[in-house]
């Protein structure tokens, strides 16, 4: 049969067998080679960014137990009998602003879990920045646990370089 064709006609179907090859060569290996090379490379990179996202958490997470096993340890060194409130009268006598002590105000007590939380709120006026700088460094070196829960600073009308301060002041100890 391709014996009976001309030259020309030979070299067409000879072209076109091999166009036919080469399309099937394409469509049946290259492109789904390179489709199946892009999906894994995504996936390469997918999985890339999980791992910096584990690892980031893991710093997180490191960074959290850190600081929960340091503040189990001031709560292990707590002593029983704490009492915030006297606490706060000592540390404000300690600052020398127990003149500028307005209010001391006992909030709700509450318990989580294995925690119960004392909080007290103290309102100072007529405070120089040094005076408030000075107490709050007081109460961040307390043996006890306490945190500031809230600290309100407003900058008196009459006089600019003093301030009103409410400050709501929390300690936790193991419930018994």
């Amino acid at each position: 049969m391709i014996s009976s064709l001309s030259q020309r006609e030979k070299i067409f179907v000879v072209g076109g067998g091999i166009c036919v090859v080469l399309v099937l060569l394409w469509f049946g290996v290259l492109a789904p080679y390179h489709a199946a090379v892009e999906r894994h490379e995504t996936r390469i990179e997918s999985r890339q960014k999980q791992l910096q996202d584990i690892h980031e958490l893991r710093r997180k997470y490191l960074t959290l137990k850190k600081e929960l096993d340091t503040s189990e340890r001031r709560l292990g060194h707590a002593a029983r009998d704490f009492s915030l409130f006297s606490f706060l009268e000592e540390v404000t006598t300690r600052s020398g602003v127990r003149d500028r002590l307005v209010s001391m105000r006992p909030q709700n007590t509450s318990t989580r879990g294995e925690y119960r939380e004392e909080s007290v709120e103290m309102r100072l006026e007529r405070l120089q920045l040094p005076q408030l700088v000075k107490l709050l460094h007081a109460l961040e070196q307390a043996d006890a646990f306490l945190t500031t829960r809230s600290l309100r600073i407003k900058s008196r009308f009459d006089d600019r370089s003093r301030f009103d301060t409410v400050l709501v002041i929390s300690s936790y100890q193991r419930a018994s």
